[in-house]
């Protein structure tokens, strides 16, 4: 399972990413990419979450095949990530 660190600008569906070992240094260029959040059970929680971020953050996502989580203490937000 791969690590990637993610880069979301508030409220925008464009952005950041790049491959990561554990401790979150990257080991990858940062490649422009769309995050779209997925439905889930979460979903009004999961849109709140979103646009209650900061400026801009990076999280660490660990990836399966096309699904991917961002995990947040006690929240799971399912999140669909496609290249530019």
């Amino acid at each position: 399972m791969e690590s990637y660190k993610v880069k979301i600008l508030k409220n925008n569906p464009n952005g950041k990413i790049a491959l990561s070992n554990l401790r979150g240094t990257l080991k990858s260029p940062l490649i422009d990419v769309q995050i779209k959040i997925l439905s889930t059970e979460e979903d009004e929680e999961a849109k709140k979450t979103m646009k209650l971020d900061s400026k801009f953050s990076w999280k660490t996502m660990r990836f399966t095949n096309k699904i991917k989580f961002w995990s947040k203490p006690k929240e799971r937000i399912f999140l669909e990530i496609t290249p530019k």
